[in-house]
């Protein structure tokens, strides 16, 4: 088998955990995993029982287990991944400005919570870890970022304690899911319905949106698609806030309250200081590791400049409406 070959994808019966699968992306991932792999079942590890009731209320699929547990707990982790073939790290504390304030519980979750992903994953000879980071973990000023970042170098570095026939570790980094949960649509759907003005914190931020459905087929995608230690990153389209409102509702009136702690006016992808390590493909960038005991075979265009939601190409109101129908 060359090094660069995966034969998990055509393991029959396969059993897939995906930590955190009750949030916004593990609803819709969840079934196309049982459409893209040949698996058996999927087991979710969350520490929510009332939204595991609803999502099985929703799904009705008996080849979902449905776990209580916390990322936090690693022997919890390593109990409810034994004889599984992959594992999706879903599992973060994500809210910028309520981990500003409770920055202890961030590290718990995204960072210790990471460890404990990979330990189990090494311990019990899982073939493929997948953990979904964000354009916030690039040149972080928020504890959010940071301990995404911190979680984003684990799983990458992680290659390094598995040999060239062991787990292997890769991650995706994409920008916001519009319409997930804590994101600026429910609120202003909220501000619709209570009469009360769209509230932006600078019409000038921009921010990268992509829609769920896609984020889910770009995990997967990446998930067949990944060797060891890569970062996948999607092409995506920005807007200012100040457009993304326009197209929600013009007719609103728009309240303009200051940026938040730990907020950046403009995200990015990847950074100047990545540009050496970063490819590009049609559809996507590839940050590659820079570990020489896993020497694997480098593919796309080297990119020449940073990917930022400023710079990057923007949607057009037609396209903003589109997405926001939707949802």
């Amino acid at each position: 088998m060359k090094l660069n070959e995966s034969p998990v994808e055509s393991v029959s019966n396969m059993n897939i955990l995906v930590i955190g699968g009750t949030g916004t992306l593990g609803t819709v991932l969840v079934p196309k995993l049982f459409s893209s792999f040949q698996t058996s079942r999927i087991r979710i590890l969350s520490r929510d029982e009332h939204k595991q009731i609803k999502m099985d209320q929703s799904l009705q699929d008996p080849r979902i287990d449905y776990m209580i547990g916390d990322v936090r707990d690693a022997e919890r982790v390593w109990l409810a991944s034994r004889g599984c073939e992959m594992v999706f790290n879903l599992a973060a504390v994500k809210s910028v400005d309520k981990v500003e304030y409770d920055p202890d519980e961030a590290v718990k979750t995204n960072i210790i919570g990471s460890q404990n992903v990979v330990k189990a994953a090494l311990r019990n000879g899982i073939p493929k870890a997948i953990f979904t980071s964000t354009d916030k973990a690039v040149e972080p000023v928020n504890v959010y970022g940071t301990t995404k970042l911190a979680a984003e170098r684990i799983f990458v570095t992680s290659n390094s304690y598995s040999g060239l026939l062991g787990p292997r570790f890769s991650a995706v980094r994409y920008g916001n899911v519009l319409g997930s949960n804590g994101s600026v649509i429910p609120k202003w759907t909220q501000s619709v319905n209570k009469c009360e003005p769209l509230k932006i914190t600078d019409p000038t931020m921009t921010r990268f949106w992509i829609l769920i459905d896609k984020a889910a087929d770009f995990v997967i995608q990446a998930t067949k698609q990944m060797n060891r230690g890569e970062v996948f990153i999607p092409k995506m389209k920005s807007c200012s806030m100040i457009d993304l409102a326009n197209a929600f509702d013009s007719t609103k009136e728009i309240q303009i309250i200051g940026k938040r702690p730990g907020e950046k006016m403009h995200e990015k992808l990847f950074g100047q200081d990545e540009l050496d390590m970063v490819t590009q493909t049609k559809d996507l960038f590839i940050r590659w590791p820079l570990d020489p005991k896993f020497p694997i075979e480098k593919y796309g265009e080297k990119v020449t400049q940073e990917h930022t939601s400023f710079n990057a190409e923007r949607f057009t109101q037609e396209e903003l409406k589109a997405m926001l129908e939707t949802l």
